[in-house]
């Protein structure tokens, strides 16, 4: 489900998605990461937290309620957070918690080949190997299964096919894993050379 700005639209999708008996599973992506996205959830009445308790999206036009659609079914809403602020009392009494953690390196060596199948099997293993590492650094930002395919995606398209190559690339592109200034700056390129020195 994909939340847009204005914010009738909003609730229209959220009503379409209560009453298409076809619908049965809704997803609300990042919702602590954008201030913008909560904003619009919260002008289109309860979105999907009020959905999943009330089986019903009211369309509103200011302080007047124009109607109200009730589900045909009961929808499933999946939210997901990547923890970068608290989420709400309210939220948390009203949804089942799971938390999930980083792959291993053999998943994270499956995705690899599996978005990108032109990179080296003994490639991708290095660079999970090297993420995983990278992980366990005190980092504000952890990089996640996102950046471990920009990264080996990066490597790739600059030709690298092993880590121990070249130094100085695998330094210069850890941009596309650490996403912060003070990581950055954290990891030196003693660290990454000590790193890279410990990947197979």
């Amino acid at each position: 489900m994909t939340i847009p700005r204005e914010p009738l639209l909003v609730a229209l999708s959220m009503a379409i998605a209560v009453q298409g008996s076809f619908v049965g599973l809704s997803l609300a992506r990042g919702i602590d990461s954008a201030e913008g996205f909560r904003r619009r959830l919260a002008i289109a009445g309860s979105a999907p937290f009020s959905v999943a308790a009330s089986i019903a999206v009211a369309i509103a036009a200011s302080a007047f309620a124009l109607w109200t659609i009730t589900a045909v079914s009961i929808p499933r809403v999946v939210l997901t957070s990547n923890a970068t602020r608290e989420l709400s009392d309210a939220l948390r009494r009203r949804c089942l918690y799971h938390y999930l953690d980083f792959p291993d390196v053999d998943r994270e060596v499956a995705n690899l080949l599996n978005r990108q199948p032109d990179l080296d099997a003994n490639f991708a293993l290095q660079i999970a190997r090297m993420v995983g590492m990278l992980r366990k650094e005190d980092l504000k930002k952890v990089p996640g299964v996102a950046e471990t395919l920009d990264w080996a995606a990066t490597l790739a398209g600059l030709e690298v096919k092993d880590l121990h190559d070249d130094p100085e690339i695998e330094y210069a592109t850890l941009i596309a894993l650490l996403k912060t200034r003070e990581d950055r700056a954290s990891i030196s390129k003693e660290t990454t050379a000590r790193l890279v020195g410990q990947v197979a």
